[in-house]
């Protein structure tokens, strides 16, 4: 996966949802994406390959870790309730933003 395919596809994708605070951290190279003052997703791009870890169902980030290795625990973030996807294709752009529309989903809550 293309980073720049990402951050387009991304970009496209966040038009389609309301209520979307993104706060830029320079220093750190990150984006953060917050819902109801909570934050939800973190796009890491100060190196290739992108990091984009996201707050995930519990179940699910079990079974996404044991089934892809470019899932992992976060390295900065509660491992519980969050995922870390390293882009490097072996998820499809798809279903990177189904995971990011579902971390979108559980701030709503």
């Amino acid at each position: 996966m293309n980073s720049e395919d990402f951050l387009k596809n991304l970009n496209n994708y966040l038009a389609k949802l309301v209520g979307i605070v993104i706060k830029e951290n320079k220093l750190d190279q990150e984006k953060l994406f917050y819902c109801n003052d909570q934050l939800f997703a973190v796009l890491n791009f100060n190196r290739e390959p992108y990091r984009l870890s996201v707050i995930c169902d519990k179940k699910l980030a079990n079974l996404l870790k044991s089934r892809y290795e470019e899932v992992v625990s976060p390295a900065n973030l509660y491992p519980g309730k969050w995922i870390t996807i390293i882009l490097t294709g072996q998820l499809t752009i798809n279903e990177v933003l189904d995971l990011f529309r579902h971390a979108y989903e559980i701030s709503l809550v």
